[in-house]
């Protein structure tokens, strides 16, 4: 797509040493929800952004467009998921910039703008989840833009991806 990408690696020492600022900054203990801020907050803390740069974050998405949810029966059961996650996500400061701020550090989260989220709360619960996948709206845009698979890859949570969450 054109965009650097730029690995950052992280220790589990590193990434241990962050539970503490990372529940200072969501103002929350809930295991899944630190376990999600402590890529970030360690990347923060080791000053890994250089200033100058911007870090965009694919956060919010999975909240919006079900990329994680559980078995339902009904549209409205999806609905009622995604709109439980986005209103749980207010009171923890997950989305907030208020960290990266405090690091001379800038981040925007494109999912968690209003107009994205109008967008993604106005497309409805059938194109979200499709065939058993999930985000199959995305993954369907997107399999003209990369390879398909990349695009209908599996779907593995940021704090699964690395073995994060089997290590806290």
């Amino acid at each position: 797509l054109g965009t650097d990408l730029v690995p950052i690696h992280l220790t589990e020492d590193q990434i241990i040493a962050s539970v503490p600022e990372a529940v200072r900054w969501l103002g929350v203990t809930e295991p899944e929800t630190v376990e999600v801020a402590l890529t970030a907050t360690a990347v923060q803390r080791l000053g890994a952004i250089p200033g100058e740069q911007v870090l965009l974050t694919g956060y919010g998405s999975d909240l919006m467009n079900a990329g994680l949810y559980r078995p339902f029966t009904h549209r409205d059961d999806l609905m009622g998921q995604v709109l439980a996650a986005i209103d749980a996500t207010r009171y923890s400061n997950e989305l907030s910039n208020r960290m990266p701020l405090a690091y001379g550090t800038t981040t925007h989260h494109p999912f968690w703008s209003w107009r994205v989220m109008r967008v993604a709360l106005e497309t409805a619960p059938e194109c979200k989840i499709r065939e058993g996948r999930e985000k199959f709206h995305l993954r369907t845009a997107m399999a003209r833009r990369v390879p398909e698979p990349i695009a209908w890859r599996r779907k593995i949570a940021v704090h699964h991806g690395g073995g994060l969450q089997d290590g806290v």
